[in-house]
């Protein structure tokens, strides 16, 4: 009995241990794409500031202009969260809601190419 017992337990080590290698495997996939997205976020914060700077100086506008014309980005969506929002649009062939996932209307199939803002994948 005891040998049953053993082959049963070095079954569930064996278990723990694969389950173990596959977190650690999907924690460090994880941390890598923490530190990619974190790069790209500076990466847009650097251009972002390159640019205000850059049309700060070509024109009269201040920083205080800036900060009025994001918070009326931001309210565009209805809500004011300091989040980039799209408000839902209607499809101009059968006024039914457009699918913002699949970028077409599902009920007649028009497929909307415009973009609400130039960043937008």
């Amino acid at each position: 009995m005891s040998l049953f017992y053993d082959l049963y337990q070095n079954a569930q080590i064996s278990s723990a241990r694969s389950t173990a290698g596959r977190a650690e495997s999907k924690a460090q996939s994880a941390s890598d794409e923490i530190r990619d997205l974190n790069a790209r976020v500076d990466k847009l914060c650097l251009l972002s500031q390159a640019m205000w700077e850059s049309l700060r100086d070509r024109t009269k506008m201040t920083d205080e202009d800036i900060l009025e014309r994001v918070h009326e980005i931001d309210a565009r969506d209805g809500v004011v969260d300091g989040k980039m929002g799209s408000p839902g649009r209607r499809c101009p062939t059968c006024d039914r809601a457009l699918s913002a996932k699949h970028g077409k209307c599902l009920y007649c199939g028009y497929t909307e190419d415009e973009k609400d803002h130039v960043f937008e994948g």
